[in-house]
């Protein structure tokens, strides 16, 4: 384990029992931006102003949203359903119900009376509205908002830059909207971890030993033979069952005989399935940032900041 990550794992630990809010989301955002300032304080500035979820359709912009979704919610939602059909299992879609729109979901979750988040409703938005009831947007949703009244560019990364596709489509539908582009940053920083091994030209040990272990004569007729042999004797015979049993005691007698080998090729399959593993980890870029060497992170910026402003 590289040292940066015992050193980062007890930063994160440390910055979490440190951090205060009245929610679970506050004190995440209180934890990392501590780390920030600590670890990289030339490089991230002044802590920004924090942006809620909770309150984000507050502004004016999402109650303008809010009211034309209330005003239109089918509308709303085929609209919503047809622009996630861009980027497969991105938008769950929202179910239209015709009869009682009431019950139409809109772009946004609430929660039921275990606090579990579940889609809303029609009647879930205008109970928000009435000042008796809880929304949270879904993402979509509330990046529309963002990108329709802010000066400053939203930056995602490679995933997000999908996501905001199905943003663009249903702000261009349904509210007529044309949000400004994103930008979109991202780098291939992984921790050094050594994996052993490489993987090309590997040849998977399973294959032969699924071949020794069900066909152990592969240049001989033997098998193939006996198995035609079984599908021509007459079904539920003496004879048929009597040749099953030849071939079954012969592959035994092969397999002890073969049996070095098998065990040879088991423990090199446990290792390649081992090795590939550990080369996974290796490859993964997705590791939290603080495990990072300070280094490390500092030679990203350079590599984005074209992207700035």
């Amino acid at each position: 384990m590289p040292d940066s990550v015992q050193r980062g794992l007890q930063d994160i630990h440390r910055a979490l029992h440190d951090a205060e809010g009245d929610t679970l989301a506050e004190r995440f955002h209180t934890a990392q931006e501590q780390l920030l300032q600590t670890r990289l304080p030339d490089l991230v500035g002044p802590t920004p102003e924090t942006l809620r979820a909770t309150t984000i359709l507050e502004s004016d912009a999402g109650n303008a949203m809010v009211s034309s979704v209330l005003e239109s919610p089918v509308a709303c939602a085929l609209a919503w359903n047809e622009a996630g059909r861009l980027v497969p299992r991105a938008a769950r879609a929202l179910k239209i119900d015709r009869a009682t729109p009431h019950r139409t979901e809109v772009p946004c979750w609430t929660l039921d009376d275990a606090g579990r988040r579940i889609p809303a409703t029609v009647e879930d938005l205008q109970r928000h509205r009435d000042g008796t009831g809880v929304i949270h947007p879904r993402a979509f949703l509330m990046t529309a908002v963002l990108r329709s009244t802010s000066t400053l560019p939203m930056i995602h990364g490679t995933g997000g830059e999908r996501y905001e596709r199905v943003t663009d489509r249903w702000a261009a539908e349904f509210l007529g909207l044309d949000l400004p582009s994103i930008r979109v940053c991202t780098a291939d920083l992984r921790l050094p971890l050594e994996a052993p091994g490489a993987e090309l030209d590997e040849v998977d040990p399973q294959d032969a030993l699924r071949r020794l272990e069900h066909d152990p004569w592969p240049d001989e007729t033997t098998k193939a033979d006996l198995a035609e042999a079984i599908r021509l004797a007459p079904r539920r015979s003496v004879e048929r069952r009597r040749l099953f049993d030849e071939m079954q005691s012969m592959l035994r007698a092969e397999r002890d005989r073969q049996a070095p080998r098998l065990e040879a090729l088991r423990e090199e399959g446990r290792l390649q399935s081992l090795h590939s593993g550990q080369r996974r980890v290796a490859r993964d870029r997705s590791w939290a940032w603080p495990l990072h060497e300070d280094q490390a992170l500092r030679g990203l910026e350079l590599r984005t900041s074209p992207l700035e402003g």
